[in-house]
């Protein structure tokens, strides 16, 4: 059967989908969309995905659209926290708390109190990386800059509130001190206990009960012994927890990425939940909630001939997942580098493009550690297939992937071994590169 998909030439995000359907043999009945001329907000369009997004996937009655919900969703919160800020006849106050995350990267998150309608409200408010150090300065700069991005100001702020960290109490170079230096008004107090804020928010029945079903799973204190037996990257679990919903986004995640010694486990053990990790409609879901790339795990999922692009054993497999992951990320930070510019004639973020570096250097360990040629090993997965699409961008806007040795070697066996790398992959980022390139090059 020949699948319709609408997508647009120039999207990385369209082009993987095509590289899986190419290495596997499966016909796409190609439908280029031009974004600028409004052609997928016309009805015929709409029809077929109200999101208007691309790439769709069509498959009969079946259709799929890769999701940007979390960010959606992220945005129309924040831009309706802001507006309540900025009529609230009171000021707000922010909470701090500055930690390093598993992959040894601090993290700088910000809680947010306010007033509407005489009623105190509290938000998280964003979540950023400190890529380079942790002084008080770059916290601050980092904070002064959400401000002003978001046309808010010191001046509507009344109180911050800091975790115990030094970077945040020290009396002269502190943030505390950065903050009463400018602005002094400000009143600064400690928290003494480190809060989880927002509590679960309610799912459709059909993901609630999915979600449900993992969450019995996940009770056995004995899967730790599996994964040892088996040589997982996993050794546990991460127990859910029903107040603290972006740890629960980490359970669905760990899950999906060990579906493969769940299933095992459920099944010698004759779980009530056994059967359910091996319906593909189950797992599908659990593919959305965990925030995998929908298009690709379905196309592989239904046409694949075997496991070679998405493999079945637990460790390659384990190595794929996390590299999807790691391009979901690339991926924000790329749009997050190129949209101004495209959009708004912006000139480029050089903070912005220097985590682009950040992240190719990862890459490049991973690839000097395992001295793998491609991402799970000597044969290509779908995980090159998504960053290979995003990397050719790059470079065809000016990054020097040049620094990155071992990730300019992988792009160039890709190009060398990979279907269809010509006339999608390179084809379309010298679409986006012809179009911005002159932008992006240093002058």
């Amino acid at each position: 059967m020949v699948l319709d998909f609408y997508y647009t030439l120039a999207s990385p995000p369209c082009r993987g989908p095509m590289l899986v359907a190419k290495a596997l043999g499966v016909d796409l009945n190609l439908k280029d969309l031009n974004l600028r001329e409004g052609e997928h907000l016309k009805p015929e369009f709409l029809a077929i995905n109200p999101a208007h997004k691309v790439p769709t996937l069509v498959d009969g009655d079946f259709v799929l659209w890769e999701s940007d919900r979390i960010e959606d969703m992220s945005k129309d919160i924040l831009a309706q926290v802001v507006a309540d800020l900025i009529s609230s006849p009171a000021k707000f106050s922010l909470q701090l708390d500055e930690s390093t995350d598993v992959s040894s990267l601090s993290q700088l998150a910000v809680f947010l109190r306010y007033v509407k309608n005489d009623v105190i409200k509290e938000k998280f408010l964003f979540c950023k990386s400190l890529t380079t150090t942790t002084r008080a300065a770059d916290v601050k700069n980092i904070v002064d800059k959400f401000l002003k991005v978001n046309s808010l100001s010191w001046d509507i702020a009344s109180a911050v509130c800091s975790d115990g960290a030094p970077v945040m109490q020290g009396r002269k170079s502190g943030f505390d001190a950065v903050v009463k230096a400018d602005p002094p008004h400000i009143i600064i107090t400690h928290c003494i206990l480190h809060r989880h804020a927002m509590a679960t928010k309610t799912l459709p029945l059909t993901l609630a009960e999915i979600l449900k079903i993992v969450v019995e799973c996940v009770r056995h204190r004995i899967f730790s012994e599996l994964f040892k037996e088996i040589d997982s990257e996993f050794e546990v679990l991460l127990y859910h927890s029903n107040i603290r919903w972006l740890f629960r986004g980490q359970v669905l995640n760990r899950v999906f990425a060990v579906r493969v010694e769940l299933a095992l486990f459920l099944q010698e053990h004759q779980h009530c939940h056994a059967d359910c990790f091996k319906n593909f409609e189950f797992i599908l879901i659990l593919a959305y909630l965990a925030d995998i790339k929908a298009i690709i795990g379905y196309i592989v999922a239904q046409y694949g001939k075997d496991d070679s692009l998405y493999p079945t054993d637990p460790k390659k497999r384990s190595i794929v997942d996390k590299f999807l992951y790691f391009d979901a990320a690339l991926q924000s930070t790329f749009f997050d580098w190129v949209v101004p510019v495209l959009r708004h004639n912006a000139t480029p973020d050089s903070e912005t493009e220097e985590k682009l570096h950040t992240s190719l250097t990862h890459l490049d360990a991973h690839f000097k550690k395992t001295g793998f040629k491609f991402v799970s090993g000597d044969t290509v997965c779908v995980a090159d297939h998504v960053l290979v699409a995003n990397v050719t961008t790059f470079s065809e806007l000016g990054l020097d992937v040049s620094q990155h040795s071992e990730v300019e070697a992988w792009l160039q066996r890709c190009a060398d071994t990979m279907p269809g790398y010509e006339e999608i992959c390179l084809a379309g980022a010298k679409i986006l590169g012809g179009a911005l390139k002159d932008k992006f090059v240093k002058k």
